[in-house]
């Protein structure tokens, strides 16, 4: 064989180093972004959006005329586009529709997306001049139409973007009515939400969008007003979480209302406002008490300005305290001619990251991607489905449960003895030949051994009327345990609301200071709208009644705990619970609460009133909230010498005590299942059918997995309990109640 002569060998060399070096100039090649630029159309809106695969989308185009239209050609230059590839109009506005037509002469546009033809709602009135710009703007709209494909769209539509998922939310004052994978939980900020009066305009017909580009999400509503923004979000959240959300409405008081901008949890909120347009004090407080929002960018300086009684706005919003730092602002200047004209730019990637820019002075922020159970789709709320209990006499306890509460029946699950009382709820029972172990002593007040459950608790609207007719059903069968009031309280009372402190729960020291505040004065009697007590039930699980609007058999369960608020925490993070929603100090308003962080907190003062002697330790307090109740711990109480000598001793497993394990139920396991393994909880104990499984969490509770269906769910779950009883142990955090998840029952 013949070799190549060195000139060849130079030759072949030279061709292998470009390969090589075009292979890793690809390599090095920065991935493709979603690219979204946020034109400065002095309270309009005109955002630009390119996606990774070079197609392009512009969301209106601001007001009729040059300036507009300029500022937003010279972006689509910038941003290296030769045509629009789709105009979304989200409505009729002319500081959203007004522009098109001025842009299409500037940069082709090929298709044109909207939710239909103008209706004039007969109860919107409007002025013979506003009827002049409206039919000269709809013309001009009509006529830039014309040049390119035309579509109408309906709530759960999709604009045909290459590379990211543009799904239409609202639209024609219609909104999607199932949700988005992965969100369909209930908000429990719904039931804070405060109406605006019904909203005739044009605004009400917003077009409404959410841009998913792999795991990153962006939330556009357009101008669409407060009542319908309620509607995506209430009562079950159909939207889910996003990563930024474009104020709606240019940030005005007549939109975003607190059950959507808190339940959809931006990280980051960019404004298109004007320098005195939008930018409400309200609706600034909204945002900053946003859970989990980082940073609010903005358009423009908000300069100050009376308040507008139209717009629901209370105070005056703009100034120095009304406006985000100057750094994350595009546009200082206040006259609307100004130039040049600054834009904000958001770069997203695939993995959720994003930056964002300041064209005004390159300020860039990197926001990195979420962690992967937050990143990943919420899951739908579980319901509680039953507490599982090992009786001696399971006919004896339904008897029991019958008298105390009426309202419920006996009944069978899946050959269970049970009792319904309400809410889905089931009591179910197993037969078992001894009395088991973790039952409350009335003498030591507490469970012997005591695992984390605590209690049962109902809801009841009339508590001196529930005492008054077990008392005389029976006064021995339904013995209430007494309620101690402070340390030197040796009797009790037999409701908490009974107590000198009426309603309030105090800590030793402030019940000091109250003794002190009034030794000279008589005891203030205080209300007992919280009134609580307690019955021991014939199997010897802790049974609390609490003051309620109206009677639940079963509203909450409380629970022992090392680390109250980190059980909290985990069952947000991993089986779609959520933190019950808090008061805003600012705002007033309704507020959902982040995780909380740190989580391992030290324990609190010992209050009264309390079923124990000695007072209960209540801080701190970790609260969720499900489907259809509440969930709480407590610190676990036996510590530092409270429950005698060598009592000091963590919370025991609950498998063959009294309180079995409690269930929930889930629409859907497959996701609980997928987001337990995104997040590395550990699955184990599949039985042959691989219809169930066992985990052990770090987190609070152990839990058996399972999709079986109909009876047999609970059949299935019940007959693999002994060969994974071995499993339920420790959690290294001091919970140990068994917690089974099954599939919803038909």
């Amino acid at each position: 064989m013949n070799r190549p002569t060195p000139v060849r060998r130079t030759v072949l060399l030279a061709v292998a180093m470009a390969c090589l070096s075009s292979y890793q100039i690809a390599r090095m090649q920065a991935p493709k972004t979603l690219d979204v630029f946020f034109v400065d159309v002095e309270g309009g809106q005109a955002t630009l959006v390119v996606s990774p695969s070079g197609e392009s989308m512009l969301v209106d185009a601001g007001n009729p005329g040059d300036r507009d239209a300029d500022r937003i050609a010279a972006v689509a230059k910038q941003a290296g586009l030769h045509q629009i590839d789709y105009m979304v109009t989200t409505h009729y506005d002319g500081d959203h529709h007004g522009g098109v037509k001025d842009v299409s002469t500037r940069i082709p546009i090929r298709h044109f997306v909207d939710h239909g033809p103008r209706v004039q709602d007969p109860a919107q009135p409007i002025t013979p001049q506003s009827q002049s710009y409206m039919e000269r703007t709809d013309k001009a709209y009509a006529d830039a139409v014309a040049t390119g494909a035309h579509t109408i769209v309906k709530p759960g539509d999709r604009v045909p973007l290459a590379g990211i998922d543009v799904t239409v939310l609202a639209a024609d004052r219609s909104a999607i009515a199932r949700p988005l994978p992965g969100a369909g939980a209930p908000n429990p900020l719904c039931g804070a939400y405060q109406p605006h009066d019904v909203d005739h305009s044009e605004n009400s017909f917003s077009l409404g969008i959410l841009l998913r580009y792999s795991d990153f999400r962006m939330l556009d509503l357009g101008d669409l007003t407060w009542n319908k923004e309620h509607d995506l979000v209430c009562p079950n959240n159909l939207i889910g979480a996003v990563d930024v959300y474009l104020t709606t409405h240019h940030g005005l008081n007549l939109s975003g209302p607190p059950a959507l901008v808190h339940a959809v949890r931006p990280r980051v909120a960019i404004m298109n406002n004007a320098a005195r347009k939008g930018a409400a004090a309200e609706t600034m407080g909204t945002l900053r008490s946003s859970p989990g929002l980082e940073d609010l960018w903005q358009l423009h300086y908000s300069a100050p300005r009376p308040a507008n009684a139209a717009y629901y706005e209370k105070s005056d919003p703009g100034g120095k305290d009304l406006n985000t730092p100057e750094q994350f602002i595009a546009n200082l200047d206040e006259p609307p001619t100004h130039t040049p004209a600054h834009f904000i730019k958001l770069s997203a990637r695939a993995d959720g990251s994003f930056v964002v820019t300041n064209s005004r002075n390159a300020f860039s922020k990197e926001y990195k991607a979420r962690p992967s159970a937050a990143k990943s789709p919420a899951l739908p709320m579980p319901r509680y489905h039953h507490i599982h209990l090992n009786s001696v006499d399971p006919a004896r306890s339904l008897d029991w449960y019958a008298k105390y509460w009426p309202a419920g029946k006996k009944t069978t699950v899946a050959g269970f003895p049970a009792f319904q009382g309400g809410n889905d709820l089931y009591l179910l029972y197993t037969k078992v030949p001894q009395r088991a172990p973790g039952g409350f002593d009335k003498t030591l007040h507490r469970s012997v051994p005591q695992s984390a459950f605590w209690t049962f608790g109902s809801g009841v609207a009339d508590t001196a009327g529930l005492v008054g007719r077990l008392s005389k059903i029976d006064a021995k069968q339904f013995a209430f345990l007494p309620v101690y009031t402070s340390p030197d309280d040796t009797n009790g009372v037999i409701r908490s609301a009974l107590a000198p402190q009426g309603d309030q729960l105090l800590t030793v020291s402030q019940l000091k200071e109250r003794a002190e505040r009034e030794k000279n004065a008589p005891p203030a009697r205080r209300p007992g709208s919280q009134d609580f007590g307690y019955l021991v039930d014939p199997d010897g699980m802790l049974v609390e009644f609490n003051s309620a609007p109206e009677d639940h058999f079963w509203s909450h369960n409380h629970f022992w705990h090392e680390q109250p608020l980190c059980a909290a925490n985990w069952y947000v993070d991993h089986l779609g619970m959520q933190f019950p929603p808090v008061r805003d100090p600012q705002s007033g308003a309704m507020a959902a609460r982040d995780r909380w962080t740190p989580c391992d907190v030290a324990v609190g003062e010992v209050g009264y009133p309390s079923f124990m002697p000695q007072g209960q330790l209540r801080i701190p307090i970790g609260n969720v909230r499900f489907a259809n109740g509440s969930w709480a711990w407590y610190t676990r109480q036996c510590r530092k010498g409270r429950c005698g000598p060598g009592n000091d001793k963590p919370l025991v497993r609950s498998r063959g005590q009294v309180v079995d394990h409690v269930a929930l139920a889930f629409p859907d396991l497959d996701a609980v299942i997928a987001r337990l393994k995104a997040t590395n909880v550990p699955i184990h104990g599949k039985d042959t059918t691989q219809s169930m499984a066992f985990i052990t969490q770090a987190g609070p509770l152990p839990a058996l997995l399972e999709n079986a269906s109909g009876e047999q769910r609970i059949r299935a779950t019940e007959a693999v309990r002994n060969a994974l009883a071995a499993n339920i142990g420790t959690d290294g955090r001091g919970l140990h109640v068994g917690l089974w998840l099954v599939s919803a029952l038909a």
